[in-house]
């Protein structure tokens, strides 16, 4: 986007991260600032974590699940919200309102 910046934006202001790298560019924010953002990257950095968007790697979901499969298992109750009464709720309720 611009020379003077240390990240390589793009020229609509995005940019891709490993959450390692990304905690440390937060993490330089808090600090002596070892990345030496200039003010302007730095307003940038602020609006891209206001609007950041987290994908987790397949290792960390597959980890996830396995935690999860085990707290269930372990569990004498269990109870699941999936927001699938949510989808279904609404489908009929537009079906009814609309005669679909």
């Amino acid at each position: 986007m611009y020379s003077l910046f240390q990240i390589m934006w793009s020229s609509d202001g995005e940019a891709t991260f490993h959450d390692i790298c990304w905690k440390a560019v937060l993490d330089s924010l808090r600090m002596d600032n070892p990345f030496c953002f200039c003010s302007l990257e730095k307003s940038v950095v602020d609006e891209a974590k206001r609007t950041a968007e987290y994908f987790d790697s397949l290792e960390k979901l597959d980890a996830e699940a396995d935690r999860i499969v085990e707290m269930l298992k372990s569990a004498e109750h269990a109870i699941a919200f999936t927001g699938v009464y949510r989808y279904f709720f609404c489908v009929s309720e537009c079906s009814t309102m609309f005669s679909l």
